[in-house]
Order: C-alpha cells, then sequence, then structure tokens
C-alpha cells in the first residue's frame, strides 16, 4: 500500500452509498441531536484550522467545533487530547498520563515531546534525543516539529526538503487537491509514456511529467501512504487523502500500516469519509496476502442498520477478488473517539 503506483481506481462511488453532495436546496435526513462530548473524554480528531487568536477548528468524532489547546497543533495533524469542557470553548489537553510524562521530560524537550504524546508516539529519552539533533540541524523552528515527528514514525529521511512537503500537503484544501488528481488522471490517460516497463507500474516522476507541483504532490502523497514504525498507531498520524470519485469533490483520508504476527505480515489500511447522508464513516481493511477481512463503523444507529443491509452485496463484490473473505462487520464508534482507530478486524475467521 505504499508509494504510489496503481492510484487510478478504487472503485469507490459515493453517489451508490449516499455519500453524493446534495443540491443547496435539498436538506439532509436529519439525524436528531447530537450529544456533547463529555467533559474528561480522550478524544481523537484532525485539526482543520489554526486562527490568529490562537484557537483551532477541530473535526471530532464528524463534528466540526472550536477549541483551545494546550498541545502545538498543526493544520492537517490528527490528535489525541483530553476534552477538558469546563470553559466556554473546550480546551485540549494531554491525558493525566502523558501529562506527568511531560513534566518528567527536560524543559528543552517538552515541545517536542509533546507533538510526539498527542500523536500517540514514545517521547523516550532515546526519540527525543535523535529527534532534538536533528531538529536542532534543521532551523529547530517549532512550525517544522509537527512534519518532523510525521516522517520520525514512518521511518522516512529526516531532511528539510522532506519537512517542507508533507508540511504542503498536509495543508492542501479541497479545491487544490481535486485539481492535482484531475491532473493526475489526465495524465494517465495520455497514453504510452505512462506504460509499464519490466512489469512494474510508472513512478512518481512518469505520472507527473512536466508538472513539477504534481510531482511534489504524488511524492507526499508517497511519504504518507507509507506504513508506520512497529508498534505505533497510524491512525493518528496525517492521512493520506484519495479521491472518492472523479466526479465528485470528496475525499477519503487513508492510513496503511504493515505488522508481523507470528511470521506473518498482515496489512491494515484505515479510512474515513464524509458523505452528506450518512455522515462520518470510517473503517478498515485487512489482509495476509491470502484472506480479507472489512469492518465498517458509525456512530450512527440508521447508518449502521443501512450498512448490514448492504453487507451481502458488498460481500458478493468481495468475492471476485483473489482472496478469501474472513469477515466483514459493521462495528459501533463512540462519540468522541475516531473512527479510523479499529484494531479489531482480524482475518482470522
Amino acid at each position: 500500500m505504499t508509494g504510489v503506483g496503481g492510484l487510478p481506481g478504487g472503485g469507490i462511488d459515493p453517489r451508490s452509498q449516499g455519500l453524493e453532495r446534495l443540491p443547496a436546496e435539498q436538506t439532509p435526513v436529519s439525524r436528531g441531536e447530537q450529544r456533547p462530548i463529555p467533559h474528561g473524554s480522550v478524544v481523537e480528531g484532525i485539526v482543520l484550522r489554526a486562527d490568529e487568536d490562537g484557537e483551532y477548528l477541530v473535526s471530532v468524532a464528524g463534528r466540526q467545533m472550536r477549541a483551545l489547546s494546550n498541545l502545538p497543533l498543526l493544520v492537517g495533524q490528527r490528535f489525541r487530547a483530553l476534552w477538558d469542557a469546563s470553559g466556554d470553548v473546550p480546551l485540549l489537553r494531554l491525558s493525566e498520563k502523558d501529562s506527568a510524562l511531560l513534566a518528567r521530560v527536560p524543559f528543552q524537550d517538552r515541545e517536542l515531546a509533546a507533538a510526539l504524546l498527542s500523536r500517540g508516539l514514545p517521547a523516550s529519552q532515546d526519540v527525543l534525543q535523535g529527534l532534538r539533533a536533528v531538529w536542532l540541524r534543521l532551523g529547530g523552528s517549532a512550525d517544522m516539529l509537527g512534519s518532523l515527528v510525521e516522517l520520525w514514525a514512518r521511518d522516512l529521511p529526516l531532511t528539510f526538503a522532506n519537512v517542507q512537503l508533507v508540511a504542503w500537503y498536509a495543508a492542501l484544501q479541497e479545491k487544490q487537491l481535486a485539481n492535482l488528481w484531475k491532473r493526475l488522471r489526465e495524465n494517465l490517460q495520455s497514453g504510452e509514456r505512462l506504460a509499464s516497463r519490466d512489469g512494474e507500474p510508472p513512478g512518481a516522476a512518469a505520472l507527473a511529467g512536466d508538472d513539477e507541483e504534481l510531482s511534489r504532490f504524488l511524492r507526499a502523497h508517497g511519504f504518507l501512504s507509507k506504513s508506520a514504525r512497529q508498534g505505533i498507531d497510524p491512525a493518528l498520524l496525517a492521512p493520506a487523502r484519495w479521491p472518492l470519485d472523479e466526479d465528485v469533490p470528496a475525499f477519503a483520508d487513508v492510513a496503511a500500516h504493515l505488522e508481523e504476527r507470528e511470521g506473518r505480515k498482515i496489512w491494515r489500511v484505515a479510512f474515513e469519509m464524509e458523505g452528506v447522508v450518512l455522515g462520518l464513516v470510517g473503517g478498515e481493511v485487512t489482509t495476509d496476502g491470502n484472506a480479507l477481512a472489512v469492518g465498517l463503523g458509525t456512530s450512527d444507529e440508521e447508518t449502521a442498520a443501512l450498512f448490514r443491509e448492504r453487507l451481502p452485496e458488498l460481500m458478493g463484490e468481495l468475492a471476485t477478488l483473489p482472496l478469501r473473505v474472513a469477515r466483514v462487520g459493521v462495528f459501533p464508534r463512540k462519540d468522541g473517539v475516531d473512527p479510523m482507530a479499529y484494531r479489531g478486524v482480524d482475518v482470522q475467521a
């Protein structure tokens, strides 16, 4: 699942799944009033915008809301934090466990440690020392911390150019993403110059052609499609953005992970997408190269019932793949918990 080979396709038609954006004069079906996120809950989400007044626009459990933070957050960053609803504007804090750990970290390392802990990453002495040395060598700017940590979490080269590339990709807006994917599709339709050599798919340079911005996009997309280090939950890392359909400007956030279990390699791909009708939907696809398991999740009971009703249809489509379908299911998701954070889908039936 790493790299950019085989980018076209995906076969996800949002119109057939109630994900198509409705015309302005239409109103989506009401799902009722959402309950507030309980004070003290541990939430997972993504930073959508950072305002000059210190507030953030964040997405948590499919809801966009304003929040303050005592963590160093960057646009596009995923985070895990304690939801403090005691004030007029909710505050994102480290959990008590992480706060206690942060208090034991030397003062000069606390900003770096907070960037790691807010992503659920280890802030051990060895990790901090190694990253601090690289960070200082690259200039020591707080703005680069998030991208530096994202690269480290995937065991990618920690260079200034790569840090800038990841930060640029994470800040791309939907219109920019739609335009880049459109240019990629046009290149893929251009014919012979993209033909594979020696049975290998074309690389980023061939896919981008003379389009330097598209080449940057594909390199960054490949970075964020790379599996996380062993023991790291990819659901808290910045996602790769995949289009749902070329006619619909909507995107799925995708995180890939490779793990080994009893000598077997297990590939996991977690995803989430948001539709006007179905709301926020997440899940995970797991395979060991022989069997396939799929889990879908939503906190809305009506959407979950719809998924269960359509499971036979999904299983029929999956049966056409050269993999044994071991498990397909629908899993509940609690409010405030990121839908990408599934770790209960197993290929062993």
